[in-house]
């Protein structure tokens, strides 16, 4: 398994709220239109309680994410983009690239 260590996780309590609600609106725009980006796989929008459910977390927490009112660990990320089979980039600031997905045997 390999992840990346960075200098400033999205989980850091000096994350600024701007990276975290720009990372919130980035989760709720894939996950409302992942049907439409990965149509292969998904034929429907992905719902927080599906997130939720995935991560073994409570929905509230994927609604907190999405709001940018909760800061979102790295694996969070990691683990959303190789469930939808996207790159983590996708998800995160300019500044912030370059995780590797954290999940074993998750094609990157």
């Amino acid at each position: 398994m390999h992840t990346a260590t960075l200098p400033l996780p999205i989980g850091a309590t000096d994350s600024t709220e701007d990276e975290r609600v720009a990372v919130g609106k980035r989760l709720r725009f894939i996950r409302s239109n992942i049907h439409l980006i990965r149509n292969d796989q998904f034929h429907a929008p992905v719902g927080q309680q599906d997130i939720a459910n995935a991560l073994q977390i409570g929905r509230a927490t994927v609604a907190h994410y999405e709001r940018g009112s909760r800061n979102i660990p790295d694996w969070v990320i990691q683990d959303i983009a190789a469930m939808y089979g996207l790159d983590v980039d996708l998800f995160t600031p300019a500044a912030r690239r370059g995780l590797a997905p954290r999940l074993v045997g998750v094609p990157a």
